[in-house]
């Protein structure tokens, strides 16, 4: 094969070339790296040419990966031996060929791991680790951390994209189990980096703010997917029948919130911000629970499952009246027992968005069984929170 061969002897000949300029004059440095990245041209061209003649088409892109494992590897032990750290430094350019190989995977097929992507991906992702590894003496620590999140990232999505695929089958269009599969493994990485063991492992020991700068997206992806999940899907999980709060969309939803809120707890800096986190996590879970809510009506009364026609249904009316003025009446009474007085007032707030919301939606027509009953409901319950919750005190006591 001339080309092979003749590839192979132009990138060895420039590569023998810059090696002995670095030797010969150090200040000939520069000049070194051009016949380095002309030798990494032609070897990589020919490796690509040779596996889009000879490889089958659904192989390739485990044969790019699989070239640049290789490649990786030659320039990290090669310039290690042989003290040409530009050499042992050009090895971080797999990171950058991952990414753009994910890219190009993604636009192409709807499983990650076919074709032989199974063990490229892996290798990849491992072979990145070890160079950043063998890196940590004389890198930038800038760039170091720059590579760790990287390689979460691309991890938590390769994973996240084949959860999805393994799942997407498993339901009707709309169930849960589809959805499902896009939160496990944000969950699962979540989860892994706020356990004490392996915060006390490498390298999350070692670069742990990169990696809890890099969950920022992914927690961020996750707080999206409770809102998404919770407004496209209906919570049906055949063949289990449909439990509230016990079947896997509000499993997972409950689990995500839980996760979300011990992440930004720990997160660097966010001690200013959490109340406000907390806030937003609050809103986020009062949304999550209103659709339970809907779920549950629309399996258990028949109620079809679409926002409009829910609107105009008394029964929903009735009962998303009485739930808010019950969540209320729970947040009044816990800020009363603990004299928070900004949580009272947001229940307070939101009982007169119930109050408002009975005489302008719920009494706006005809009279029926659910509108008086909301409208009894509600009565009784703020004369509940009137007796039972009183206001707290402006000035609290230091806890």
């Amino acid at each position: 094969n001339v080309f092979w061969l003749g590839s192979l002897l132009v990138a060895a000949v420039a590569l023998v070339s810059g090696w002995r300029l670095r030797r010969l004059n150090p200040a000939a440095a520069p000049v070194a790296l051009v016949a380095l990245a002309w030798a990494l041209l032609w070897w990589l061209m020919a490796g690509l040419v040779e596996m889009d003649e000879h490889l089958q088409p659904r192989y390739v892109v485990a044969g790019q990966l699989g070239l640049a494992v290789v490649t990786a590897w030659l320039l990290l032990l090669g310039g290690r031996r042989s003290g040409w750290r530009g050499a042992e430094g050009a090895s971080l350019l797999l990171l950058p060929a991952s990414a753009a190989m994910f890219a190009f995977w993604l636009a192409l097929k709807s499983q990650p791991l076919a074709d032989a992507c199974w063990l490229a991906w892996p290798l990849a992702i491992a072979t990145g680790m070890a160079v950043l590894y063998r890196m940590e003496s004389w890198v930038l620590p800038r760039v170091l951390r720059l590579g760790h999140g990287f390689c979460l990232l691309l991890t938590t999505g390769l994973v996240t994209w084949q959860g999805w695929w393994l799942f997407r089958d498993l339901g009707e269009p709309g169930s849960a189990w589809p959805v499902l599969g896009w939160a496990l493994a944000p969950m699962a990485v979540i989860a892994l980096l706020d356990s004490q063991r392996i915060r006390r492992c490498w390298p999350v020991r070692s670069f742990a703010e990169a990696y809890d700068l890099a969950a920022l997206p992914i927690a961020l992806g996750l707080w999206f997917w409770v809102f998404l999940a919770n407004g496209v899907s209906d919570g049906s999980a055949s063949p289990l029948p449909y439990l509230p709060l016990a079947n896997p969309l509000d499993l997972a939803s409950a689990g995500a919130l839980l996760l979300l809120l011990n992440r930004f707890r720990r997160w660097p800096g966010t001690t200013a911000l959490l109340p406000l986190v907390t806030m937003l996590l609050a809103a986020t879970t009062f949304y999550w629970l209103n659709g339970v809510l809907l779920r549950t009506l629309h399996h258990w009364a028949g109620v079809p499952f679409d926002f409009d026609l829910m609107m105009r249904s008394t029964l929903v009316q009735a009962s998303l009246s009485l739930f808010w003025a019950s969540m209320a009446l729970l947040a009044m009474l816990f800020a009363t027992r603990r004299r928070l007085r900004a949580i009272w007032l947001f229940g307070g707030a939101l009982m007169a968005l119930v109050v408002a919301k009975l005489f302008l939606v719920d009494l706006a027509g005809a009279g029926s069984v659910e509108r008086i009953v909301s409208f009894i409901g509600v009565g009784l319950l703020l004369l509940v929170i009137g007796y039972f919750s009183p206001v707290p005190p402006k000035r609290q006591e230091a806890s």
